[in-house]
Parts: structure tokens; C-alpha cells; sequence
């Protein structure tokens, strides 16, 4: 499966890219949940 040219953290590497663009999204949604709720919590001068 893997004898092609390549290094197992290579392919490891092209998977976390090609995955790349929706971790992107979840990131950004949980970042902005987060930032919503310590917003809401902390007073605004």
C-alpha cells in the first residue's frame, strides 16, 4: 500500500492538506463560539 516513493509522514502530511479546508471551517466556528461566550461574559466598557 505505501512501497510507492514516499515516507509515511508524507503521506500523513498530503491527508492533513487535502483534509485542510474543513478543519478551516470547524476551527473557525469553534473559535468563533469561544469568543462569543468569553464576549458575552466580560464586561464592555
Amino acid at each position: 500500500m505505501l512501497e510507492r516513493r514516499g515516507t509515511v509522514s508524507g503521506f500523513w502530511i498530503g491527508r492533513a492538506f487535502r483534509l485542510y479546508p474543513l478543519w478551516a471551517v470547524v476551527v473557525a466556528v469553534a473559535a468563533g463560539g469561544v469568543l462569543r461566550c468569553l464576549g458575552a461574559r466580560t464586561p464592555r466598557w
